[in-house]
């Protein structure tokens, strides 16, 4: 993936939202026959810019607590989270706290982010626009 992070429209917006379940998962995969779609992906990245170990996931997916993750080489994820980039079918919203608890940001298709800080700790992708949105 190329450093395109700079020029990107983001919707980025801060709410409380309540404790949902979790769908579970580990480690980088690829779409299977599970309702997943190639272009609905988030790929996390430990470094601003889209830099340093990377993670792809695709969506749908919920993950209740990111030490449940690692970088591709073998590296936790454990909240060191520093740019997201998403796939052109991709809605994703992340979490200050394991369980979704406090909302951080709410990032669209076709986005690159850079985050304020490395407090990230669960996530939600969905492969179309969240009606609470």
């Amino acid at each position: 993936m190329s450093n395109s992070f700079t020029g990107l429209k983001v919707a980025v917006m801060a709410i409380l939202i309540p404790t949902i379940a979790s769908a579970g998962g580990y480690g980088a995969r690829e779409p299977d026959d599970g309702g997943e779609r190639y272009d609905c992906y988030a790929s996390f990245f430990k470094y601003r810019d889209g830099n340093g170990p990377e993670l792809t996931r695709f969506g749908p997916e919920q993950i209740y607590d990111l030490d449940d993750l690692h970088y591709r080489h073998g590296e936790d994820l454990d909240g060191d989270v520093l740019s997201v980039a998403t796939g052109p079918g991709t809605w994703i919203e992340l979490f200050d706290h394991k369980g979704f608890k406090v909302s951080l940001y709410r990032i669209g298709p076709n986005s690159a982010v850079n985050l304020r800080s490395k407090i990230v700790d669960s996530y939600q992708i969905t492969c179309h626009p969240p009606r609470y949105w």
